[in-house]
């Protein structure tokens, strides 16, 4: 059952991100409050290349991320078993999300890449981490079944 409570007294506690996430990922810092994200693997030192590999693999094989998405099926996702690429999340744009989701249960679908049996949030990190902190167990998304080429990655 959804709390707005909860999930605003959880985004509090979720620890600050340490900057140096940024740097063994090999990606640019963000700016603001920001919070390591409730999905596993988030903080990996692969989770940013991951993240590029499969939406570079999936604008291959579709054209774009986006004509990626509109292949792909809407299935019910357990957010327990989601793991993230994005290693922070910006405090205040998770409480405009808690805000949100108090006045209106519609949200955008998020987009997870399903990839050798695992699933990645790719797309609604900060709605996602909203709705966990809140105690939505799942959600619907969009999923795409992705290969990576490795001829093109060597």
């Amino acid at each position: 059952m959804w709390s707005p409570e909860k999930a605003m007294n959880r985004l509090n506690k979720l620890p600050k991100l340490d900057p140096s996430v940024w740097d063994k990922q090999d990606v640019q810092r963000m700016s603001g409050d920001q919070r390591r994200t409730p999905f596993k693997g988030a903080q990996s030192a692969s989770a940013g290349t991951l993240g590029h590999l499969l939406i570079d693999s999936m604008a291959e094989k579709y054209g774009s991320y986006n004509a990626a998405l509109s292949h792909g099926k809407v299935k019910r996702v357990s957010l327990a078993s989601l793991r993230g690429l994005q290693a922070g999340v910006d405090a205040g744009k998770v409480a405009q999300k808690i805000r949100d989701l108090t006045e209106s249960d519609e949200i955008d679908a998020a987009s997870v890449a399903r990839y050798k049996g695992k699933q990645y949030l790719i797309d609604g990190n900060h709605t996602l981490t909203a709705l966990k902190l809140g105690g939505v167990r799942s959600v619907e998304a969009i999923v795409v079944n992705v290969l990576i080429n490795m001829r093109r990655t060597r």
